[in-house]
This record gives structure tokens, sequence and C-alpha cells, in this order.
């Protein structure tokens, strides 16, 4: 699947600009809720082999870039809690924990990054090593330097929850008695807020997060919970990362935490997905999305 043509331009462009070369290719990556994401080749040749993380040639590794196309319900003035200049703030900020940022374009907040090699840790992919992985990367990202902006979790789903009101959209019964619950935040340190599978690139030798959108100083256990929700971790799984990530077991008070950070993740998940559905994004993986938090707010 090509993008639009307006779009491959766009990338057309930009590539010019910066190495003097026209792209020869695109291949979609999928993973994006929001966003189209391409894979962007630049002076293809035919030798090359596919591994284990990525394509490699003999005449040498091909010039490999991602393109990330903003959709107009991803973000922008479109969708609330977005801020394209605060993003490419945030990447800076990351610095090597993130891949390469080639060009951001303002203010619509696209993107192009150098393609780093690796896997996704997917649910249905797990290694035995993976755990212990992502919790060491979370623990990376936690130790950066706190920055200006504070994300609150719950006062951003309560946004989202009244402008998806406004549009029309009925809010649901589960989604209105979880955002009657209390929420405080009980440390700060600078989060992702968006700790999922598919943001983490786990290499040969290196890792990397990618899709800073959402992140700022925060409770660092709303990144744990979207860890255990978002990488489908068993009570076990969970138990076990929760002893990676602090160093020790956790006793009930850090498992009542996380149980609560857990809620208002969802929360999060699902909000987002109901006002994306209300500004009309009719992806499959939004409803889907939708079901499953209306699923576990509603039975619990």
């Amino acid at each position: 699947m090509l993008p639009p043509v307006e779009s491959r331009q766009a990338a057309f462009d930009w590539a010019s600009r910066w190495s003097g070369r026209i792209p020869d290719r695109f291949e979609y990556l999928s993973g994006g809720y929001s966003n189209s994401n391409y894979l962007m080749v630049l002076d293809e040749d035919e030798c090359g082999v596919r591994d284990e993380y990525g394509v490699r040639d003999e005449c040498g590794v091909r010039d490999e870039y991602v393109v990330r196309f903003c959709d107009r319900f991803g973000g922008g003035d479109e969708f609330p809690g977005i801020d394209r200049e605060r993003e490419l703030t945030h990447i800076e900020h990351a610095g090597e924990l993130t891949a390469e940022l080639v060009h951001f374009e303002l203010p619509a907040g696209h993107m192009v990054t150098r393609h780093v090699k690796g896997r996704h840790p997917l649910p249905d992919q797990r290694r035995e090593e993976d755990l212990e992985a992502s919790a060491a990367l979370l623990k990376r990202v936690h130790a950066l330097p706190r920055v200006s902006f504070h994300y609150d979790p719950f006062e951003v789903v309560l946004d989202y929850l009244e402008r998806a009101r406004r549009l029309g959209t009925r809010v649901p019964r589960p989604f209105e008695r979880a955002a009657e619950e209390p929420w405080q935040s009980e440390s700060t340190h600078f989060c992702h807020n968006d700790f999922n599978p598919w943001n983490l690139v786990l290499g040969a030798t290196d890792a990397w997060v990618l899709d800073w959108e959402w992140s700022g100083t925060g409770d660092p256990f709303f990144d744990v919970a979207g860890v255990v929700v978002t990488h489908e971790l068993t009570p076990e799984d969970a138990d076990r990362f929760l002893e990676l990530y602090l160093g020790q077991a956790a006793d009930g008070t850090i498992k009542r935490r996380l149980a609560r950070a857990m809620r208002l993740y969802w929360l999060r998940e699902g909000g987002w997905a109901l006002l994306q559905v209300a500004c009309g994004n009719q992806r499959h993986e939004i409803a889907q999305q939708l079901a499953a938090a209306i699923e576990y707010l509603g039975g619990r």
C-alpha cells in the first residue's frame, strides 16, 4: 500500500533536502492507530537479502527511513492533547533512546526518522528475555530529567469524554463510573505514557522507544500499567515485570497502586478511542480498543 500521491511528493521533497536523492520505494508499516507509517528506501539495489532485523545487501546496508504521516484524526489542532512542537522537544530530550530524527514538519507533525533494526515485543511473539529488556528500557526513560510539561492522564481523559459528549456521542456508563474515582500521582518522573509493544524496538545490541507525542512529567506507574495492559501480561508476568522494574518483589501497596493505574490506563485508552470514533475514525482497531475498555471497566 502506497501513501497518497500528495504524501509521496512531500516525502520526495523532504528526502531531496537532506540527501539529494529520491526515494526508490515505500513499504507500509502496520501498528499505527491514528497515523500512517511507511518504510522509505533510498538507493535500493538488487542484491538485498532479508535477515532477522531488517534488509541488508552484499553491496552494503541500504538507506532506510521511517516516514510518519499524521492523519487528520491523529494530532494537531484537530485532536486534543497533542502538541507537535512539544513532541519535537521531547524527542530531542530522549536522545539516544529513540530513533535518529531526520526531519520534522511543523505544524502538521509529519516526521522522518532513521529506521532502527529490531523487532517489536508483541504479545504473541514474546521471548523469554523481553520482560527484562522492556523493564530496563522503561527505567532508562524514567531516569531522564523531568520536563516542564506535566502529563495528567486523568485530566486528559476528562477532556476526551467531554469533547465526545459535545460531538453527540454517548459516554458508556463504565467510563462515567471510572471517571468518578479519585486519582492522584504518588511520584513524578519523565514518562512516555504510551509504552506499548509497537513503540518498542529491541535490537541485537540496543533498544529504542518510538512515538513521544504523549510524553511528559508524570506518574511512572501509568507507564507500568501501560506495559501490563498493552503487552497483555498475565498476573505472574506482571509480578515479574514489577520485580524487574523495582529491583525487588512488589508488596500489596505497590500492587494496589498498579491496579489503580491500570483502571486509569484503560479509561484513557477507552476515552481516546471514543473520541476518535466521534471524530469519524472508523478503523477496526479503534473499535476493538473501545470495546475492550468498556469490558474491562464494566467488569471491575
